[in-house]
């Protein structure tokens, strides 16, 4: 309205339509300022562009997806090889490399110096630098081994504490897994991966090549319909929600009463699609098999995970491709009866 009183007073056609598109200008210039606060340096492109386009944090496929999580002992040498070849066939659709504990076999074959022995003759080992070894080393491999290859699989490591691993990886891995208790940081985790991935482009790259944003993946593990919530809030990318059956991951929890059960991640994703979240992947986790991925499937999950079905399993890629098929039926029936 002051604008059209300004050319009515004036009559001046030329300053006024220099006023409209300074006016413009400043507004978008104030529109991404805002967007910055809101999103944070790092927010992921799928999630800022196109939020409300369902599940599309993962760009390469649509739901239903098949997420893999190492052993907590892999190595380069006891995991890559199984990895490669589901990735090589398009098999899997996220790596989460969750290491914890070092390798016997590893440690023994490489000669691995120990920092001292004890009183009984036993060596003794710095477990937290070998451990950051194998996941570094592990990431490395199959991050080369995507990258060279060209495979839409995402690569993801586990844990706050390895963000420095990650950085170093630079665009061979995808992101950061951050465990439940560690919500909150997602934000800065984001930005810290953003920053890197960006510092790591601009070395190697022409400017302009690197003007563009580039997505990273922050994911988290949810136990409850609340912590899902609370995740999604954080801004997580995808969510393994579980635990749905017995597993060697959970030894704590003996019996199905102490389990969260197959149906949580079905009532995960309604809940968050009431809030606007549709976008965010709910993955099933714990526990799951060729036998009993389905279920979860059924009663609404996105996909599911696995770790010691397929890595334990003589032939990974043909139990890979076994449950791949299975879980694909159960989600087609799924999506036509709705």
């Amino acid at each position: 309205v002051k604008l059209m009183l300004l050319y009515r007073s004036t009559g001046d056609l030329f300053s006024f339509s220099l006023l409209i598109a300074t006016t413009i200008v400043a507004n978008l210039c104030r529109d991404a300022v805002c967007l910055s606060q809101k999103y944070g340096i790092g927010k992921n492109i799928f999630e800022v562009s196109n939020k409300e386009s369902a599940l599309s944090v993962f760009p390469h496929r649509k739901p239903p997806y098949l997420a893999v999580l190492t052993e907590p002992d892999a190595t380069e040498e006891t995991s890559a090889p199984i990895l490669e070849l589901m990735m090589r066939d398009h098999l899997v659709d996220i790596i989460s490399i969750r290491v914890n504990q070092p390798n016997a076999i590893h440690l023994k074959e490489t000669n691995h110096p120990a920092n001292s022995s004890s009183p009984d003759g036993r060596h003794e080992y710095d477990n937290s630098k070998i451990v950051r070894q194998q996941i570094e080393a592990l990431a490395l491999r199959i991050g080369t081994f995507r990258k060279e290859n060209n495979i839409p699989c995402c690569i993801v490591i586990n844990d706050v504490a390895n963000i420095d691993i990650a950085l170093k990886c630079g665009d061979l891995i995808q992101g950061l897994h951050v465990k439940e208790k560690d919500m909150i940081h997602i934000a800065t985790v984001r930005q810290k991966l953003m920053h890197g991935k960006y510092e790591a482009n601009i070395s190697s790259e022409s400017a302009s090549a690197v003007k563009k944003i580039i997505p990273v993946l922050v994911g988290t593990s949810v136990h409850s319909i609340e912590s899902a919530v609370n995740a999604a809030e954080c801004g997580a990318d995808y969510m393994f929600v579980g635990t749905c059956f017995l597993t060697e991951s959970h030894p704590e929890k003996t019996n199905a009463d102490d389990l969260e059960g197959p149906l949580l991640p079905g009532l995960v994703r309604k809940n968050l699609n009431d809030l606007g979240y549709s976008h965010i992947p709910c993955i099933a986790i714990g526990g799951i098999n060729a036998e009993n991925c389905n279920l979860p499937i059924e009663h609404g999950a996105d996909g599911v995970a696995c770790i010691r079905s397929l890595l334990k399993d003589p032939k990974p890629p043909t139990i890979a491709a076994f449950m791949n098929n299975k879980i694909q039926k159960a989600y087609t029936n799924r999506t036509e009866k709705s």
